[in-house]
């Protein structure tokens, strides 16, 4: 829905862009517009998609990622992985291991996307 507003002209690129603005009415617009809290809400639904997408492909058990590490790996790899999911402090432990790697591979991601995004634009 947002990058079909932004073709047809109803949403703009943003000066800036940020997490709750990837996408602006077009100048001119009135203030009292709904395009305003739209373009908003398209924005942020996109930022978290993206946000939880990755942050869930991280190999590691507590993530949605760990299971797929767990199928991936042979025999005693993955089953150690399995047996990480059952420990709460290692789910932590990897919870905070996965924030620390979000840095890294959620700017890459997100310049994907914005490229899709305004392509063409």
């Amino acid at each position: 829905v947002l990058r079909f507003m932004l073709r047809h002209g109803r949403l703009v690129p943003p000066g800036t862009r940020a997490f709750a603005a990837l996408a602006t009415p077009p100048p001119g617009t009135p203030p009292d517009s709904l395009l305003h809290p739209l373009a908003a809400l398209l924005s942020v639904t996109l930022s978290l998609n993206l946000l939880l997408f990755v942050f869930n492909l991280i190999p590691l058990p507590p993530l949605d990622g760990g299971g797929l590490a767990q199928g991936l790996l042979p025999g005693t790899l993955g089953s150690l992985i399995g047996s990480l999911q059952s420990r709460p402090a290692l789910s932590l432990l990897g919870l905070i291991v996965a924030w620390r790697l979000a840095d890294f591979v959620l700017p890459p991601a997100f310049a994907i996307v914005l490229r899709w995004l305004y392509a063409g634009l």
